[in-house]
């Protein structure tokens, strides 16, 4: 989500999302083996972007909560589009895999925003870990 609403609009969201994923993909001590993403009913930006530009798929409509709930799209849990077996994993990273298939729709679909070659620095989040100690 991006909270700020001077933020929204601009084609931030895939690659935030994107770099999210990366970083969880990368440095939870576990790995996931499912995602999900729940979108208000009310918010038509989110259900465009998750539903149109990213190619998730919807997996169920809550309406007491009035949420949608997406799933990453079935090429994201093909073995054959495995990006974890590449750096030696012998598990399907799901985080991983997913921030892949962003940034390809990013690359591949249309966009307001032209996507930057994104990444993040582990130094950095190593200096704001330890000034919280």
């Amino acid at each position: 989500m991006l909270a700020e609403e001077r933020t929204r609009g601009q084609g931030l969201a895939p690659e935030a999302l994107a770099t999210f994923l990366e970083y969880i993909g990368r440095n939870l001590p576990y790995k996931l083996c499912s995602l999900v993403a729940k979108v208000s009913m009310d918010n038509e930006p989110s259900i465009r972007l998750f539903r149109g530009r990213l190619g998730f798929v919807e997996r169920n409509r809550c309406n007491v909560f009035k949420q949608i709930e997406f799933i990453p799209p079935p090429e994201c849990y093909d073995p054959e589009t495995d990006y974890s077996s590449a750096h030696g994993g012998k598990f399907r990273n799901i985080a991983s895999s997913t921030a892949q298939w962003i940034v390809q729709q990013m690359a591949t679909k249309r966009f307001e925003f032209q996507p930057s070659h994104w990444s993040y620095e582990e130094a950095d989040l190593n200096l704001w870990r330890g000034s919280l100690s």
